[in-house]
Order: structure tokens, then C-alpha cells, then sequence
């Protein structure tokens, strides 16, 4: 359950003309997921994801930076992704273009151009931008994020000013909008949120480098999806609403794992989870992928599927 997600680091020095601002370097990241509209096959033939679970209508990386490799990271700036060119970028975040590497989607990649001068970490969040902190149990806002400053050197390389806020150590404790069990709104759907991290430190020390350096992870889903298979024609039951017993109402995203106690949870901790319609392609025609999502559930908190609707 508590899963950190698989990550790869590489440098490279791509033939590409410097950027024109010195105190930038480029780093090309590739998320390492299929993340295009055609659904991935597994070796069965059915599909491991639908083309609704691999969207990505939004994405957010947050990068924090320090003096030294083992040293104290605080926040550096955020580059962000829209799909819809309507929707505002956060306050304070640079604009961020994702790219398919080819026809399959297999890869996509995402040029940044970090500030030169410390170590870096990047945090991803996809499909979610309502990170809440434990300490204050409120979103936090743009706002809340103010970047590491700096200030120039003797032989005019950067040197960091002031620490940006938040810590990372206060960053991963983040964790998901948490699901009421009297919101009937509070149901989980596509596009699911993601998460993935590069917390191998990256140099950006050398502030005479323009070479650029490549970075891959990739991006892990924070719930689980449940199919289900049933034919009215045969079973005369037709399903209307199903919904989760014992449920988990959210999810840490660095590392993803369901909030509250492990590996079991506080009684106040569950929920009966709103119900959600059952509907879809071949909702009590057959096999309906995707019929309903929700946090992953540790055995010992003895979660259940609730399945209502009416006989014929």
C-alpha cells in the first residue's frame, strides 16, 4: 500500500542551443507512462487502464532546491500544466508543455528550465490540486508557496538568499481532500490524481553548464479501480448505485498511501463512501471497467463493496 514511486535519473549533454537566460538550465522530463487516449493491453488482452484513467487534464511540479546534495530542501518554484488553455495557471507557477514522445503515447515528456545554483528534487502532482496540510487541516494555496531567493556571489554565481517556504519535510506530509460520508458529491472519478517524484538530487550547481539533462519517473495512480461484471439478462439483477464500506477517505501522495493509522485504521478514520450510479458501455450488459474508484483499503480495515439495485 505504501508505495514510493519508481524513478530513474540520467544526465545528458543534448545538442541544443543555451537557453538565453544564464541562470536557467534546461531539463527535459519524461513521465514514463502511457498517458495518450489508446488504452494500454496487458498480456490477457484487456485493457490495465482506460483512456479516461490515463488523462491528464492537469499537472503541477513542485521543485525544491538546497545548498548541499544531504542538505535542508525548501521550495524553488512550480511549473504547471492545463489542458484547457481557459483554465489560469496557479499563481507564481511557469507554463509547462507536455508532449507525447510518439504515436502510442508510451512516453511524454516536459521541457523545464530550473534555476541554476543548488540540488534539486521535483514532486508531481497530476489531476489534483487540492493538497491539504495535517498541521492546519486547510488547502493550501499558491499562495502559500514563497521561493527560495538569491542573491549573487563575489564571482557572480548564485548563492541562496533566504529558504523558500514550505520545507520538503512539511511538503510530503500533504495529503488528498478528504471524503465526507455526507457529501454526496464526494465520489471519486476520472481524471484520477497522480503522483510521482525525482528524490535523487539533481546538481545544478555549475552555474557555467548549458548542457541539458535529462530525468524520467513515472506516475503512479492513488486509488484503486474496481470492474464490475454482471448481465442482467441472466443474473435479473440490475445494478443502480454501488459505493464502499470501511473506506479510507484519502490518500498521502510522497509516499501514496491511505490516510490515517497503518496497517489498520482508527474507527474515525472509515467511511461509508457516497454512492455513485452505476453506468457505462456495458453497466449490466457485461464487464463495466472502471465502475467505481476508491482509495486503497488495507485487509485489517475490512472494507466491502455495497452493490444496491432491484430484481426483475
Amino acid at each position: 500500500m505504501a508505495g514510493c514511486t519508481e524513478e530513474t535519473k540520467q544526465t545528458g549533454t543534448d545538442p541544443v542551443t543555451p537557453d538565453a537566460d544564464n541562470a536557467r538550465r534546461e531539463v527535459m522530463m519524461t513521465l514514463k507512462n502511457k498517458l495518450s487516449v489508446t488504452p494500454v493491453s496487458s498480456k490477457a488482452g484487456r485493457p490495465i487502464a482506460t483512456a479516461a484513467e490515463n488523462a491528464v487534464s492537469m499537472l503541477d511540479v513542485y521543485v525544491f532546491g538546497a545548498e548541499t546534495e544531504n542538505g535542508e530542501y525548501t521550495f524553488l518554484e512550480r511549473f504547471a500544466y492545463r489542458a484547457d488553455a481557459n483554465d489560469k495557471l496557479p499563481q507564481g507557477a511557469t507554463e509547462l508543455q507536455l508532449n507525447t514522445t510518439d504515436a502510442d503515447g508510451n512516453e511524454t515528456n516536459g521541457l523545464l528550465k530550473l534555476k541554476k545554483g543548488l540540488f534539486v528534487k521535483l514532486y508531481c502532482i497530476a489531476n489534483d490540486t487540492t493538497l491539504v496540510d495535517p498541521a492546519t487541516t486547510k488547502v493550501v494555496k499558491p499562495a502559500d508557496f514563497t521561493p527560495i531567493t538569491f542573491t549573487e556571489s563575489e564571482d557572480g554565481t548564485p548563492r541562496l538568499a533566504t529558504e523558500g517556504i514550505p520545507h520538503e519535510s512539511t511538503f510530503t506530509t500533504y495529503h488528498t481532500h478528504l471524503l465526507s460520508a455526507t457529501v454526496p458529491a464526494d465520489t471519486l472519478a476520472t481524471p484520477l490524481a497522480m503522483a510521482g517524484a525525482l528524490t535523487t538530487p539533481l546538481d545544478l550547481t555549475d552555474s557555467g553548464s548549458a548542457a541539458r539533462l535529462q530525468i524520467g519517473f513515472r506516475l503512479t495512480r492513488l486509488v484503486a479501480r474496481y470492474d464490475i461484471n454482471n448481465e442482467a439478462g441472466s443474473s435479473r439483477f440490475i445494478i443502480e448505485t454501488v459505493s464502499i464500506g470501511n473506506a479510507r477517505c484519502g490518500s498521502g501522495y510522497f509516499p501514496i498511501q491511505p490516510y490515517g493509522d497503518m496497517p489498520e485504521a482508527k474507527p474515525d478514520e472509515l467511511i461509508t463512501s457516497p454512492v455513485r450510479r452505476f453506468y457505462g458501455e456495458n453497466a449490466n450488459k457485461g464487464l463495466q471497467t472502471g465502475a467505481f474508484y476508491s482509495y486503497p483499503s488495507p485487509e485489517k480495515d475490512n472494507a466491502f463493496l455495497i452493490i444496491k439495485g432491484m430484481y426483475k
